[in-house]
């Protein structure tokens, strides 16, 4: 046993400030190219679960990430965003053909996801796992998203993932909202039927679902919520600091910035009833499976 490490664990929350954990190399394997090794924070052992942080793009997931590290944090669990680490240096997550066994780590919360796969392979859920899925309105999300395809979406400084984002960009420019929506819904419906499917593949009691219109302004007791399903023993006092920290309300609409309005419902203003009728055909289905009736 580490005493010297203990020691210093000990410290750091005496003072209120989480020790920062070990990192360990892992080989990713990227299509078309060599292993990439990549290093992130793992566990010092203890815990034998492994925690997970799911949802689609533009359903809240950069608040639940935000709020879900800091959470992490103060639970002492590490915390990896891989995706977002791939993004960072120009990697597309659907190159990657294999993690090097990162996701068989136990006691670390993995966040990042938007969308429950990696390349062609559902990301994997060990036994122990237990796992946290944000749903949206799907007619908001695709609203939220055409904003944030042309004004606001962080572009890296070079990679395959710089290209594709600055072609979203000029192609969300150059389209009508309605039938950018429109033209992407099918691929929304497809991305839910499979988040869908990867939910169905864990076990029941390894899954809990927060639904972006219950919990976007009651943020102290989603914290609460993730905190006592992941079994994560975290002060009050904290889990206000957080939510105080990342309660963002803007009191005007900013297209350019990513917090563009948080208020659910924004698809009404925005689209045109004929739109809206056709997304609720397209996204109907799949969204009766997370509790959304269109």
């Amino acid at each position: 046993m580490n005493f010297s490490s203990l020691g210093a664990r000990a410290l750091s929350l005496l003072r209120g400030t989480p020790s920062q954990p070990p990192t360990k190399a892992f080989a990713i394997q990227v299509r078309d190219a060599e292993s990439v090794e990549l290093s992130f924070p793992v566990s010092t052992g203890g815990r034998e679960t492994s925690y997970f942080l799911m949802g689609l793009a533009k359903s809240g997931t950069v608040l639940m990430n935000g709020m879900g590290k800091a959470l992490a944090e103060q639970a002492g669990v590490p915390f990896v965003d891989f995706p977002g680490t791939l993004f960072g240096k120009g990697i597309p997550i659907l190159d990657v053909t294999d993690t090097g066994g990162l996701f068989r780590e136990a006691g670390v919360c993995f966040g990042g996801f938007r969308g429950a796969w990696i390349g062609s392979k559902f990301v994997e859920i060990p036994a122990a796992a237990m796992v946290v899925v944000l749903v949206r309105d799907p007619r908001d999300i695709l609203v939220s998203l055409y904003f944030s395809v042309q004004k606001s979406h962080w572009v890296p400084a070079s990679g395959k993932v710089r290209d594709n984002a600055l072609q979203r960009r000029e192609d969300a420019a150059n389209t009508d909202i309605d039938l950018w929506v429109i033209e992407k819904a099918p691929g929304l419906a497809s991305g839910m039927e499979r988040l869908n499917t990867w939910c169905q593949l864990a076990r029941p009691e390894q899954v809990k679902f927060f639904k972006y219109e219950d919990v976007i302004f009651e943020k102290e007791r989603w914290l609460r919520g993730m905190s006592e399903w992941f079994g994560w023993d975290v002060p009050l006092h904290h889990i206000q600091q957080i939510a105080a920290k990342h309660d963002v309300r803007p009191e005007n609409e900013d297209a350019s910035r990513h917090i563009r309005k948080v208020a659910p419902g924004d698809h009404i203003e925005k689209l045109q009833p004929a739109t809206i009728a056709r997304l609720n055909e397209i996204l109907g289905p799949a969204s009766a499976k997370f509790g959304y009736t269109l």
